[in-house]
């Protein structure tokens, strides 16, 4: 009985599989940068074996014309092959347009590529005449071919349910007549005849990727956002050439500008602006005068920090979108000139702007924060750390704060945190210490406080017996006096084998904002012995919001972010973030409004008589285990 069933289940399944299998040419087909490919959405739970198998194609075969599937398929992702239409009887191929107008472009075309398109008979079908069907043929290429719908064909033969057979014929009919279109440069505008507004489906198409493209390049070239890109094809993590997007159409005439991107190689293409009429007050206008370096061979280190932070600046852009206020942004290249810098701003739209984005030049930002009180422009300073041009001049805003008050600030969190632990200040004999400024602070704080820090030195490295003098149960902080890397390897190990021989003890440590950049064994030694830092920047590869961020800017621009701090395209998201909310608040200042960023905080306080200052100092705690612990003073 049991074989029995067994065979019977046997059977069942067989008849399923054979049913379920299909010849690729009877799959749909759709056009892809001119030419025909049919086309197969994979379902729950399929693998490449059961497509190949299913669609009888050879593995290599489909994984050459789908890239992405060598990383595995996923429901809903849609899969393309070649055409055939050489069995296509009266279908001359059409002589197709290279996509771009450059030789080589021509001379890369690979043998593999998909036929042209066929070309449309040249007088279309008569009322109720029929169709001898070719083998090759499909429901789409007939519709395609006789300019009417699928259902159309449907509706007039009704056998087509079973399946499109060669050598049967088919009922064809004159298509109706349709709404015209009037299609200009690269925006199509449905008109109706009727008077009525008229309606179209949004029908996607797709795109073959080629190499360096990316999702911004792409997305821009076609008049889409890249959110809108993504969401179309939510089975590409990763751009590759060869991978065939789908590019959503919108139903009705959108006219979308994505603000230009500099160029990889030849340097950022400068961003030419809108009439100066057109940037009306209830638009948030922005401007950046940055050193891009427009034409220089090779581009410089420096050229690339700028364009990098442009493109983060960019995707803070995108993200407020949706804020139903247009934004306006204008990049302008100082090209790391004075004499350059004075003539860009004879320009009358920067009057226009609500912030302008100063260059890292002292000089320059100087004679823009002129500029800017004489314009009632405000002027932000994201690069220009010891500057003090907001002095006097209401119309500054310095992002970096300010050393005196970074100093009084970590001073003021050390002594905080304290409370029963007692301060160890460690130092190397014949050592200079480098962090003075920071030490007279917090001494200081430390006196007012009545608290009396424990002073421990050491001559070559830091080991158990220098610590001999500590209570093998007390509560520590310990401070050194350099935030030198080679020293700190010097005390970190010894503190953490005292500690090993005194289990009851409890240590901390407090470092300094060059600490963030440690990595290997002196960033494992920092979580061992909870390392408290301060800086004006926390970049946290772990956050959450950092990877998605991470994600995003490969997506767009097809290339991951320098590994440096701060890191350029973080600090122009951060800082667009922040403008832009101040923009479209319509705050008259900047009081009250707070940012806390990904890799930035932004808390701007106005000085007396002066401008303003972000007041924010980022803490960061290296725990024990690998977390990192971010909190704002």
């Amino acid at each position: 009985m049991n074989s029995l069933i067994r065979n019977i289940l046997t059977a069942i399944a067989a008849t399923i599989a054979v049913g379920a299998s299909a010849d690729v040419k009877e799959l749909p087909v759709t056009t892809i940068n001119g030419k025909l490919y049919h086309y197969y959405k994979v379902e729950g739970k399929e693998s490449i074996y059961s497509v190949v198998h299913k669609l009888k194609v050879p593995k290599d075969e489909l994984l050459r014309y789908n890239p992405s599937a060598t990383e595995g398929l996923k429901s809903g992702m849609t899969l393309y092959y070649p055409f055939d239409d050489s069995a296509v009887e009266s279908a001359e191929p059409e002589v197709t347009e290279p996509a771009r107008s450059d030789k080589s472009d021509q001379s890369d075309r690979s043998e593999e590529s998909a036929p042209a398109i066929p070309a449309a008979p040249a007088d279309p079908a008569p009322s109720d005449d029929t169709h001898l069907v070719q083998r090759g043929e499909t429901i789409y290429s007939l519709a395609r071919r006789y300019g009417v719908s699928e259902d159309d064909l449907m509706k007039w033969n009704p056998s087509l349910a079973d399946g499109l057979k060669a050598d049967s014929r088919i009922i064809v009919k004159a298509p109706e007549a349709e709404t015209p279109m009037e299609i200009s440069g690269d925006r199509t505008e449905i008109t109706s005849t009727t008077g009525q507004p008229a309606t179209a489906p949004a029908l996607p198409e797709g795109y073959l990727v080629k190499e360096k493209e990316t999702f911004y390049s792409i997305a821009r070239d076609h008049g889409i956002t890249v959110p809108e890109l993504e969401a179309a094809n939510p089975q590409v993590s990763l751009l590759k050439a060869g991978m065939i997007l789908t590019i959503p159409r919108a139903a009705d005439t959108i006219a979308v500008e994505p603000a230009p991107l500099p160029e990889e190689n030849a340097g950022p293409q400068v961003i030419e602006p809108a009439e100066a009429d057109s940037l009306v007050s209830h638009n948030v206008n922005i401007a950046l005068i940055l050193p891009f370096m427009t034409g220089e061979k090779p581009v410089s280190k420096q050229a690339q920090r700028f364009t990098e932070f442009y493109k983060g600046f960019l995707i803070a852009v995108d993200s407020l979108r949706n804020s139903g206020k247009a934004i306006n942004i204008l990049a302008l290249d100082s090209h790391g000139s004075t004499d350059t810098v004075r003539h860009l701003l004879t320009r009358p739209d920067l009057k226009e702007m609500d912030a302008v984005i100063a260059p890292d030049n002292a000089a320059q930002l100087a004679y823009i924060a002129r500029w800017g009180l004489d314009n009632d422009v405000r002027v932000y300073n994201a690069f220009v750390i010891k500057d003090d041009t907001y002095v006097g001049n209401p119309m500054m805003l310095q992002s970096n704060i300010p050393s005196e008050l970074m100093l009084e600030k970590a001073a003021e969190s050390l002594v905080a945190s304290l409370g029963s632990s007692t301060p160890v200040i460690v130092t190397r004999s014949g050592v200079e210490a480098d962090k003075t400024d920071f030490l007279k602070e917090l001494n200081d704080r430390l006196s007012r406080s009545g608290i009396t820090p424990v002073t421990v030195e050491f001559d070559h490295r830091l080991t158990p017996a220098s610590l001999s003098a500590l209570s093998a149960t007390g509560d520590y902080v310990f401070i050194t006096v350099t935030g030198k890397q080679a020293e700190v390897n010097r005390i970190l190990p010894g503190l953490i084998d005292w500690h090993r021989n005194a289990p009851s003890a409890r240590i901390k440590v407090w470092g300094y904002p060059e600490w963030i950049a440690f990595r290997g064994d002196t960033q494992q030694n920092m979580h061992a012995l909870t390392t408290t830092i301060y800086s004006r920047f926390a970049p946290d590869e772990e956050i959450y919001r950092n990877k998605k961020f991470d994600a995003t800017f490969k997506r767009w621009y097809g290339s991951e972010m320098e590994n440096a701090t701060p890191r350029q395209g973080l600090l122009g998201f951060d800082t667009g973030m922040y403008l832009l909310r101040l923009g479209l608040l319509d705050k008259p200042t900047p009081s009250g409004v707070r940012y806390s960023g990904i890799q930035t905080d932004y808390d701007f306080h106005q000085i007396p008589s002066g401008g303003w200052v972000n007041n924010s100092l980022m803490l960061l705690t290296y725990l024990p285990g690998g977390e990192i612990s971010k909190s704002s003073k």
